[in-house]
C-alpha cells in the first residue's frame, strides 16, 4: 500500500462524448481539448480522487475514482466523438452517474461537467435537485464557442466525409450553450468556466474549489482497508464454546430428513426448479447488467463481470453499452490490458 495521504475530496469528470464535441472550432477538436483538460485536472488534483465518466444520450463509467493518474490518463485516450451508442446530449443522465459513482464516498463531492452545452435533456431540474440534496458541486466548462461550427462527419481514418444534417437536410452548426452551464453551476453553488486552455481552466478550478469550506478526509493512496474481523470472530468464539459445552453435557441431537422412494417423480419439485430456472433463463441484457451493478456496488467484481459479459452476449449486434461496464470490472480485478483492449474495441465500433 502507498503511504497515507491527506485526501481532500472526489471528483468526476463528465467529458461530453455526443458528435457536436467533434467541432474544430477550438484546434484540434473540441474533444482533444476536453481530452488535454483532463490531464491537466488530474495533475492539478493529485490529492483528490478522482473518476470519468463519458456521456451523450446515456453516460457510463469511463474509470472508477482512483488516486492513480496514469489510469486516468489511459482511460482519457479512449475518449471520442460518437462512441457511445446512444447519440444527444443528456445532462441528467451524466450527474446521475457521477452520483452514483460518489455515493460510496465521504467528504467533498465535485463534478466537472466538460460539454458544448447543447442538452436535449427533459429531466435536467429533477437530477439538479438530486445533486444538490447530495451536496454535489457541479463546476462547468464549456467548450466551443458562441458563433459555433460545422460538425464533421468522418471515416474510420479521421477524414472529413461530409457535416452533421438535420432531418431536413440543413448543414447542422454546433454553438456552446453558456447559459444552461451557467444555470447547472449556480443551482449547486458552483461556477462556469468557458475554456480557453487546459493548464489556465485546471488552475481555476483548483482556485475555486479550494476557496469552498471543504470537510478533509483521510484515506490510502491506493487502497483503504479497515479491520472488521471483531464481529465474525466474536460469533467464531460463541460457537466454538457451544460446542465445548454441548459435548461435556453429552447432549445428542437428531434430524429426521423423509426418504422419497426411488424412482419417483414429484411434479411439484419439477415446478419448484422451473419457478426458479425460468427467471434466470428469460433474463434480458438489461437485467443482467442491473444485476451486475448490484454486485458492483458490492465490491464482487468477478460476479460482476460475470453479469455484464452475459448481458453482452445477449445484446444485439453492434450494442456496446454493456463492453464498457465489463472493462471497468476488469479494470477493478487489475486485469488492465484486457481493459484497455474492451475499451478500446469498444470505442472503435462506434455507435
Amino acid at each position: 500500500l502507498a503511504p497515507v495521504t491527506e485526501l481532500n475530496g472526489n471528483i468526476v469528470i463528465a467529458v461530453d462524448t455526443s458528435l457536436s464535441m467533434a467541432a474544430r472550432d477550438l484546434k484540434p477538436s473540441r474533444l482533444e481539448n476536453a481530452r488535454l483538460l483532463l490531464s491537466a485536472i488530474a495533475e492539478q488534483f493529485a490529492d483528490y480522487r478522482i473518476g470519468v465518466a463519458a456521456f451523450a444520450g446515456q453516460a457510463y463509467i469511463q474509470c472508477p475514482l482512483t488516486t492513480d493518474k496514469d489510469a486516468i490518463t489511459y482511460f482519457a485516450t479512449a475518449l471520442s466523438p460518437g462512441m457511445l451508442p446512444e447519440q444527444g446530449t443528456d445532462f441528467a443522465q451524466a450527474i446521475r452517474t457521477s452520483l452514483g459513482m460518489l455515493a460510496r464516498y465521504g467528504g467533498q463531492k465535485v463534478m466537472v461537467l466538460i460539454t458544448d452545452g447543447e442538452s436535449h435533456s427533459a429531466e435536467l431540474n429533477a437530477a439538479l435537485d438530486a445533486a444538490v440534496e447530495q451536496n454535489l458541486k457541479i463546476f462547468t466548462i464549456g467548450i466551443g464557442t458562441p458563433d459555433g461550427e460545422l460538425i464533421p462527419m468522418t471515416d474510420s481514418y479521421g477524414n472529413t466525409m461530409e457535416y452533421k444534417k438535420d432531418s431536413a437536410g440543413k448543414t447542422v452548426v454546433s454553438r456552446l450553450d453558456e447559459n444552461t452551464l451557467m444555470k447547472i453551476a449556480g443551482r449547486t453553488g458552483a461556477a462556469y468556466l468557458r475554456y480557453t486552455g487546459p493548464d489556465e481552466a485546471a488552475q481555476e478550478i483548483r482556485k475555486t474549489i479550494d476557496s469552498l469550506d471543504l470537510e478533509k478526509i483521510r484515506g490510502r493512496g491506493r487502497a483503504n482497508f479497515k479491520n472488521r474481523y471483531q464481529w465474525p470472530l466474536a460469533l467464531a468464539l460463541l460457537l466454538l464454546l457451544i460446542e465445548l459445552t454441548l459435548m461435556e453435557k453429552g447432549w445428542v441431537f437428531s434430524l429426521k430428513i423423509p426418504r422419497f422412494p426411488r424412482g419417483k417423480f414429484f411434479p411439484g419439485a419439477a415446478l419448484l426448479f422451473l419457478a426458479c430456472a425460468l427467471p434466470l433463463a428469460a433474463a434480458g441484457p438489461d437485467a443482467l447488467a442491473r444485476q451486475g451493478n448490484s454486485a458492483y456496488a458490492k465490491e464482487d467484481w468477478p460476479k460482476a463481470f460475470e453479469y455484464y459479459s452475459q448481458a453482452a452476449q445477449k445484446a444485439p449486434a453492434g450494442d456496446q453499452r454493456f463492453n464498457f461496464n465489463l472493462g471497468t470490472a476488469l479494470y477493478k480485478m487489475e486485469d488492465y490490458a484486457k481493459a484497455g483492449e474492451i475499451f478500446e474495441a469498444s470505442a472503435g465500433a462506434g455507435p
